[in-house]
């Protein structure tokens, strides 16, 4: 409904692929629904906000967050950059570190300045700003359990941190009229195997991979890209291509030896070396279906080959329904070569999963894999499935969910996260949007009260919009008159 699906947004004609921005957001986030009504949140640090877009009416301020650009201007207004820059020291730019490779130490010192940072900047803006809505995302707990599920004390560690800093912030809560709301976006657990989807559909001849001789690498600049149209192959690239040796296969390798820190330190001849090496490419005249994520991992996930969809599209629609059927129920009997045990939990098509406007946008077949399977893109690794290098954490659909404050009650709810918004919209008195999937968590809450009495309101989404067309258009009058 709201058009984004993965953190890359990918071109159909070109397959092409970029980042996502608030941009891509087709609808406003509930945030930006409390501003609406002259309402002020303080949002902190949420994720794909960038670039961080100014409050209507109510106003408030943004500052956003992973995914932001190293050096790029996360306030909104921007005049907050300079302000925040002299009272805290500044934004912390987490998308600068690559925290898979840094040693375990230093990960865990770098998670507490990010978390801090959050906190000071959430405590600035708390005071300078008269806020009804005050939300920050924290990634400390995320990152720490990807890099080192295996190292208890660490993530405990992490853990204590955040829990000491964000008790900072709840000096400006009056649990006696405010709400209270921690929750996670998944859960975690051990991540024991990758599942090489890529190599899972070429084995059921599905996926057809060829050698391509010039890579288009940053390193090969655009004299070396003209000069390559002209020659024939080189010697090296002809011998390794039959010897099956790729760039691609060279760099799992140093991940595997794990080397990949070496490689800022080999000379520069032997660099333009693995240059002239072949890459693996996708023959499209030949493939099927592919991982949807053809290059990242985020989205479990793939696509069919569609004819006047794709830019090389070979399956015709009279064949699309019934390889989407075949793929998934492979995909459900797969296992993995030496356990036996099922690598897929489920699969389904994406009419069995995702409802709304931009249901073209969504993947062909989303599939869930089994506890402790996570994808993989790689085309060389010689089995569906490879042990991980290392004891990593994944995510697991199960969250945490903690509400308490004004008129709340102790008990367990059975919740989404999709009920948050609607939540949320109900407790400040606005209407719920319709098109929202999620329910009020009138469960949450003391019988008797006043969020429970005075009943879930409802407004559509076409309201609100036609409500702004006219505003727009007396605005537009009076400015003339």
């Amino acid at each position: 409904k709201h058009g984004v699906y993965d953190f890359m947004k990918v071109d159909r004609r070109t397959l092409r692929r970029r980042l996502v921005t608030y941009s891509d957001l087709k609808v406003p986030a509930f945030w930006e629904l409390l501003a609406e009504k002259g309402l002020k949140p303080v949002v902190v640090s949420v994720p794909f906000t960038y670039p961080p877009t100014a409050l209507k009416i109510g106003g408030g301020c943004t500052v956003s967050g992973m995914l932001t650009p190293p050096g790029a201007n996360a306030f909104n207004p921007p005049s907050l950059r300079a302000e925040v820059e002299d009272a805290v020291g500044g934004y912390f730019y987490e998308s600068k570190y690559d925290f898979m490779e840094m040693p375990l130490k230093r990960v865990v010192s770098v998670l507490k300045e990010l978390t801090k940072n959050r906190v000071d900047i959430m405590e600035h803006l708390m005071r300078r700003v008269d806020w009804d809505f005050a939300m920050v995302v924290f990634r400390s707990t995320d990152l720490i359990q990807h890099r080192s599920w295996g190292y208890g004390e660490k993530v405990v560690e992490i853990y204590e941190h955040l829990d000491n800093e964000v008790e900072r912030l709840l000096n400006f809560v009056d649990l006696e009229k405010d709400l209270v709301i921690v929750m996670s976006d998944h859960g975690f657990g051990q991540l024991k195997k990758f599942f090489n989807v890529n190599v899972w559909l070429h084995r059921q001849g599905l996926l057809h991979f060829k050698v391509r001789e010039e890579g288009g690498r940053a390193a090969l600049v655009k004299e070396e890209k003209r000069r390559a149209r002209k020659r024939t192959p080189s010697l090296l690239g002809r011998i390794t291509a039959r010897a099956g040796i790729s760039r691609d296969l060279i760099r799992d390798w140093f991940n595997k030896l794990k080397l990949r820190k070496l490689t800022h330190h080999i000379p520069q001849s032997f660099r333009r070396l693995l240059e002239r090496l072949p890459e693996i490419d996708v023959d499209w005249s030949k493939s099927k279906a592919y991982f949807a994520s053809l290059y990242t991992t985020e989205t479990h996930s793939i696509n069919i080959n569609l004819k006047g969809r794709e830019p090389e599209g070979i399956i015709n629609q009279e064949e699309y329904e019934a390889l989407r059927r075949l793929i998934i129920e492979e995909l459900k009997k797969t296992v993995d070569p030496e356990t036996h045990e099922p690598i897929v939990l489920n699969a389904f098509t994406r009419e069995e999963v995702y409802r709304g406007p931009y249901l073209e946008e969504a993947p062909d077949i989303v599939f869930l894999p089994s506890p402790g399977y996570h994808a993989s893109w790689y085309f060389t690794e010689p089995s569906i499935v490879t042990k991980t290098d290392g004891i990593r954490g994944c995510h697991r659909p199960e969250g945490v969910l903690i509400i308490a404050g004004a008129g709340t009650r102790k008990c367990s709810v059975n919740a989404s996260i999709v009920d948050l918004a609607p939540t949320i919209l109900h407790f400040f008195g606005l209407p719920v949007l319709r098109e929202m999937d999620g329910k009020v968590l009138v469960e949450a809450f003391e019988k008797g009260s006043e969020f429970v009495e005075r009943g879930v309101s409802y407004i559509g989404m076409w309201r609100i919009r036609e409500r702004e067309r006219i505003q727009a258009v007396l605005r537009k009058m009076s400015t003339k008159t």
